[in-house]
């Protein structure tokens, strides 16, 4: 009986530590994509969470300044008419209308106003006599006016811009951009109010305002 030859053969052994090593790498390489995807998603949440911030802030910043601003215009109105309102007690009144209606008879000629008629003159000249006297209880209205109601001066000036009755005994004439508001205001016959203006007593705001003649003047 004869047993049959076994040959064994032993190949070159097999590197066992390389299928640990790629493995090693594919999870370092995966957890580090898993993290670089967390990292771009959380930027990404923050900033769509402070875009969000920024546009709630945005809307609650507008309403809250068009709330002030409605504030702001609904003062700014109430001052306007209260200041047309303290004003029409003047140029309203029967007083001033009788004496704007004269001086306007008197044309351009206003000087005559100041220093009444000179001696030897007509005696068509009786009714400048009369408003040249009365010109200094009108001045003294105009200025008791003014300062009941907080006004910094006030003028009467007639339809070519001159000055008769002032607050201010060395007012100046009127500038060309006051000119141009009494011109507007002789043609549309309403209220009209010049930019505000930087002054050195403050902040001041010009209102020109017509003076109507009494209906039965015809004028």
């Amino acid at each position: 009986m004869h047993a049959k030859d076994t040959k064994l053969t032993i190949s070159a052994l097999a590197k066992t530590g390389d299928f640990p090593v790629a493995s090693k790498k594919k999870v370092f390489w995966f957890g580090l994509g898993i993290i670089v995807l967390v990292v771009i998603a959380a930027i990404i949440w923050v900033a769509w969470g402070i875009q969000l911030r920024e546009r709630e802030f945005e809307a609650n910043l507008q309403k809250r300044l068009e709330l002030m601003a409605s504030s702001q215009v609904q003062l700014t109105d109430a001052l306007l008419e209260t200041a047309v309102a303290q004003a029409n007690r003047v140029i309203n009144s029967d007083l001033f209308k009788l004496y704007a209606a004269e001086v306007h008879l008197v044309e351009d000629d206003v000087s005559k106003l100041v220093s009444g008629p000179q001696p030897g003159q007509a005696s068509g000249e009786d009714g400048i006599a009369q408003l040249s006297a009365q010109l200094p209880m009108m001045q003294r209205l105009l200025i008791v006016f003014t300062r009941i109601t907080g006004y910094t001066g006030g003028r009467v000036v007639n339809r070519s811009g001159t000055v008769y009755i002032a607050t201010d005994a060395t007012t100046t004439p009127l500038r060309s951009d006051q000119m141009g508001f009494v011109d507007e205001v002789l043609k549309s016959q309403k209220v009209k109010f010049a930019p505000i203006q930087n002054t050195p007593v403050g902040l001041v705001l010009e209102s020109f305002l017509p003076i109507f003649p009494p209906e039965a003047s015809g004028l």
